[in-house]
């Protein structure tokens, strides 16, 4: 089973953006004549405008799912059982994300909306769900328009300079079809949507937050529609192709699918899983979507991190959690690899500092923001280097004073310019007592 949930905004408290659809159940309205202005005829051309919908009739959509995030509208349309999109040059897809979003995967089969791939363009129109394809112009049979009367002399030497008078020398009109396809909904129920589900796999629907309130199944391939997030399970509306809804609780891990996978790491106190993604069909790719920390002595699950930043793994999959003290408490905190800088290494991780009032890990997020992180356990300082590209590199270091951390020294080395050529400029700070010490060194290359 692999689903994989979109990271909008899960975060409950968030306040709409403006701008955006409202979030509920929207049907479809009825064709009308539409209101889209029409180019004016030409002198050489008529058009003969058609309207068509948007949306293909073999998938009798009749409804839609619109869920609100901070910054973008998702939507899943209510399609025939068995439509799975149109497979034609022109891409109708069951769900789409806009504005800015990014390009259909199997993995995650959401479309953009952008009609320079080939996919209708998708779009809020005032309280309207809107559809529209670019404009199909083909040309039909023209026409002749013949003389009034003979041309004269002075205009048989202009028609042969290509000014040719259509009243002595007649005209042709050129006739175009314009196809114009356009669909849209209203809405017709709110709902507090926050985000969309794929589902790619059969999943358990669970009446309340309890995994003893087991409904039913969910099918494959299916959408579904969040409310709310309650630790570890989300509260959601299914629906059939009718628009009939189905509530209920699905747990996050069941949703996002994958599989678990025992890590090799040893902590006195947890061990660890982490659900990795399927990844593609040679079993690469595979992305870290949860951590589940199970209580060594009772086996129980004491906590399972959500919401994980993180590019494919380049360890082993058992090697994807790493230990180590970041914050020299004794207590041994979780990395995982969040991303791969681009020039040079420039590598940051997901840090995660236990916290030993609550017993539980939680994401710190100025250590995950800094490139190259190196722990010196033996002079208790933690070390941060980035490079941006072949003449610019730094470094920082960080020491922990009454549980804060606090940057104590710096040091930047770049290229620059000026008129006598290119000078390579160092830069050295240091916090001594309490204040800034800067050095800086040019020498000329």
């Amino acid at each position: 089973m692999r689903a994989l949930l979109l990271g909008l905004a899960l975060a409950m408290g968030l306040a709409h953006a403006e701008g955006l659809l409202a979030p509920g159940i929207y049907r479809l309205n009825e064709p009308a004549a539409w209101s889209a202005p029409r180019a004016p005829d030409e002198a050489e051309v008529k058009r003969r405008f058609v309207d068509m919908p948007a949306l293909p009739s073999s998938a009798k959509i009749r409804y839609a799912v619109v869920a609100k995030g901070e910054k973008q509208n998702m939507v899943f349309f209510l399609t025939a059982p068995g439509w799975h999109g149109s497979e034609s040059a022109e891409r109708i897809c069951r769900a789409y994300g806009f504005p800015d979003w990014h390009d259909y995967a199997s993995d995650l089969p959401i479309c953009s909306g952008d009609p320079g791939r080939s996919e209708p363009s998708v779009t809020r129109q005032g309280d309207l769900l809107s559809l529209d394809w670019p404009e199909l112009n083909d040309s039909e049979q023209n026409e002749r328009i013949p003389p009034t009367r003979k041309p004269t002399s002075d205009e048989q030497i202009a028609c042969m300079l290509d000014n040719c008078n259509p009243e002595a020398f007649g005209r042709w009109i050129r006739h175009e079809k314009v196809t114009r396809r356009h669909s849209d909904f209203s809405l017709l129920q709110s709902r507090d949507y926050r985000d969309i589900l794929y589902l790619s796999g059969s999943t358990a629907l669970h009446h309340s937050a309890d995994t003893s309130g087991f409904t039913e199944s969910l099918p494959q391939d299916s959408f579904a529609a969040v409310q709310a997030v309650d630790g570890d399970w989300l509260k959601v509306d299914a629906f059939d192709h009718e628009g009939r809804v189905k509530s209920g609780w699905i747990l996050r891990a069941d949703a996002l699918g994958g599989q678990w996978v025992e890590q090799a790491a040893r902590h006195p106190r947890f061990r660890f899983r982490v659900l990795l993604s399927e990844g593609d069909e040679n079993g690469l790719g595979r992305l870290p979507l949860a951590i589940e920390a199970r209580d060594r002595r009772s086996g129980k699950v004491a906590q399972t991190l959500y919401d994980i930043s993180a590019m494919e793994s380049r360890s082993a999959d058992e090697d994807v959690v790493q230990l180590v003290d970041v914050n020299f408490d004794g207590e041994l905190d979780l990395l995982v690899l969040e991303q791969a800088g681009g020039a040079g290494p420039n590598d940051t991780h997901n840090v995660y500092v236990f916290n030993k009032r609550t017993g539980r890990f939680e994401r710190n997020a100025k250590l995950s923001e800094l490139p190259q992180l190196q722990i010196d356990a033996k002079r208790k300082r933690i070390l941060s280097a980035s490079r941006g590209g072949c003449c610019s590199h730094s470094s920082e270091t960080y020491r922990y004073f009454h549980g804060r951390l606090t940057l104590v020294s710096s040091w930047d080395e770049s290229l620059s310019y000026d008129d006598g050529g290119s000078v390579m400029v160092t830069t050295v700070r240091r916090l001594v007592k309490g204040k800034w010490r800067t050095k800086i060194h040019r020498k000329r290359m």
